[in-house]
């Protein structure tokens, strides 16, 4: 219980300090709200995740697209189940910028 108590308080901090750190404006993570990124989540899980949904697509185009790829090395990303590869693939799978990479 206590490796877990320590683990719980490392993410926080972790997520505190990526926070202050990419946050473009109150309550927002590269210039897009955390509920917002929520709606993505199903299409950047697995292997070969889901379609981006149109709130998604619509959500990700206020986006601060770099800020957003300099996540791709997080700890978070393994940490939330996110696969770094299909989430670089969402601008061009929402057609936002058909030649955009990470």
């Amino acid at each position: 219980m206590e490796l877990f108590t320590k683990l719980a308080i490392f993410a926080m901090v972790l997520a505190v300090a990526i926070w202050s750190q990419h946050s473009m404006a109150e309550d927002s993570i590269c210039g897009i709200s955390p509920d917002d990124l929520m709606t993505c989540k199903p299409a950047v899980v697995g292997s070969i995740g889901q379609l981006p949904s149109s709130v998604c697509c619509k959500a990700l185009s206020k986006a601060d697209l770099p800020c957003l790829c300099s996540f791709k090395s997080s700890p978070w990303t393994t940490f939330l189940g996110i696969n770094p590869d299909l989430a670089a693939k969402l601008p061009v799978s929402c057609k936002i910028d058909p030649s955009f990479h990470c």
